[in-house]
């Protein structure tokens, strides 16, 4: 499945998404059930986790329009997330979203369950080259992390340990029955 994309001139539709069917070797078009989609988008980030796809931030195109300056193309940040369902075919916007809008930005899901994302672009300001508006772009060294699902009571058990009982080495954690995956986190 290709969830949205595009180039400089447009985006793809989210509400339309192209996938590769193994069993004829084609490739097919899925529409989504929703009867409201996110907007079209490239730069963004994509994510899988459990039934769902999860689908962070990104660009998408707009329109100038001031002065001697009318309909002139430009490229705006998003900091929305969506959730897509694949048992449904339908999307949803979640309640929460990025603290900024960004876009060339990377995406994973940690063992946790928490969506990580980190680094990308962000629009800082506008400049004239030659009359013609451009945006200004600055490079981004920042890590988000957005809890998407409860998470599963060993993991919530785990960070509270984590919190509280920083001190117990290793060894002593190992001995007092703690698997040996989080024991590898403190390491």
């Amino acid at each position: 499945m290709i969830f949205g994309g595009g180039n400089p001139s447009a985006e793809e539709d989210l509400g339309i998404i192209p996938y590769f069917c193994t069993a004829t070797d084609t490739w097919q078009i899925l529409k989504a059930s929703s009867a409201h989609n996110p907007p079209g988008r490239m730069a963004h980030s994509c994510n899988k986790v459990n039934n769902h796809v999860i689908v962070t931030g990104g660009q998408v195109r707009k329109t100038f329009s001031q002065g001697p300056i009318q309909n002139f193309p430009y490229n705006d940040a998003l900091s929305d997330m969506w959730l897509f369902n694949l048992d449904t075919f339908s999307w949803s916007e979640l309640a929460i979203s990025l603290p900024q809008e960004i876009f060339f930005h990377s995406g994973a899901i940690g063992c946790d369950g928490n969506l990580y994302t980190f680094g990308g672009s962000k629009y800082v300001s506008w400049n004239t080259n030659q009359g013609i508006p451009q945006r200004i772009t600055k490079r981004m060294n920042t890590l988000y992390k957005v809890e998407i699902f409860v998470p599963p009571l060993i993991e919530l058990a785990w960070a509270v340990f984590a919190e509280k009982f920083d001190f117990v080495d290793s060894e002593d954690m190992l001995e007092l029955g703690i698997p040996d995956y989080f024991v590898k986190r403190t390491v």
